[in-house]
């Protein structure tokens, strides 16, 4: 009997405490730390400059032929580049702890609502009596303790405090914040440890904003992960210089930096969260 009881009293435990966290992520209670907010923005902003010079860049690179005016802006642009990286590589422990967190939030988030496949239909093949080929579909479903669970992660990455609306946060924490608060609705609307066979309203909300996360995450990921492509930089400068001094030099095989910065750059290990980023331990300078 005492088992039951507290087995029981464990369950309301859970629920209780997943109720809880659910409310305050609808009624906005929790955002990123402040520090960790400003160092995401101040990341944030640096990474769209770096790859507005980036895309000028790679324009130009797009013919073998480059013009004296031509040859001027990309050595321009890789001066803001080494710039914009060096200021980003000097305090690149933060960085990364930033980073790892917001990584560590996109994997909870990810995680809630989960893909099932369900067999429609069985069909027999045309070659063999004895074979059949199973018709399957993909259902949604989010399961009331992996819901808890990644209540519980997203909690520990985030801070106890409603976001003051005066201050200036980056669009990455805007779409955290956004995704948060569709998160704690799931508790009244989404009924728990059923598969819908199509995603509800709520849940293509929480879809889609994974996606979005994505790729907010994905140009910033790449360049701290990459040590902020700082020896790229360098290496790309010294062949602007030797193309300076021999005009035969080919363009693409001195200057090598195309397509370092894209927006559209894939995260090879965010699907694998235990493997995170190691903050570079060496100070490069230009």
């Amino acid at each position: 009997m005492n088992s039951n009881n507290n087995i029981s009293e464990k369950l309301r435990e859970k629920r209780e405490r997943k109720e809880e966290i659910a409310k305050a992520f609808r009624e906005g209670d929790y955002s990123l730390s402040k520090s960790d907010s400003e160092i995401i923005k101040r990341v944030e902003e640096a990474v769209l400059e770096c790859l507005n010079y980036g895309w000028e860049i790679d324009s130009i690179l797009e013919d073998d032929k480059i013009s004296p005016h031509e040859f001027d802006q990309i050595s321009s642009h890789l001066e803001k580049l080494g710039e914009v990286t060096k200021k980003l590589e000097q305090n690149d422990d933060e960085n990364t702890s930033v980073i790892n967190k917001i990584l560590c939030i996109f994997g909870c988030m990810k995680e809630i609502i989960r893909e099932v496949k369900y067999t429609v239909d069985v069909k027999r093949t045309i070659l063999s009596m004895q074979e059949f080929n199973a018709v399957n579909e993909t259902g949604y479903v989010v399961e009331e303790d992996t819901y808890l669970k990644n209540l519980e992660g997203l909690v520990d990455c985030l801070e106890l405090e409603k976001l003051d609306p005066s201050r200036q946060i980056s669009k990455l924490e805007r779409e955290i914040i956004k995704a948060i608060k569709t998160i704690g609705l799931i508790e009244r609307e989404i009924t728990l440890n059923v598969m819908y066979i199509k995603p509800s309203f709520l849940m293509k909300e929480i879809i889609d904003s994974v996606e979005v996360l994505r790729a907010t995450i994905e140009p910033i990921y790449s360049l701290i992960h990459g040590y902020y492509f700082r020896e790229e930089i360098k290496s790309a400068k010294i062949g602007i210089s030797l193309m300076s001094e021999d005009k035969s030099l080919n363009v693409g095989d001195t200057i090598k930096i195309r397509g370092l910065f894209n927006r559209t750059k894939g995260i090879d290990s965010l699907e694998k969260l235990s493997r995170t980023i190691k903050s570079s331990d060496s100070e490069d300078s230009d």
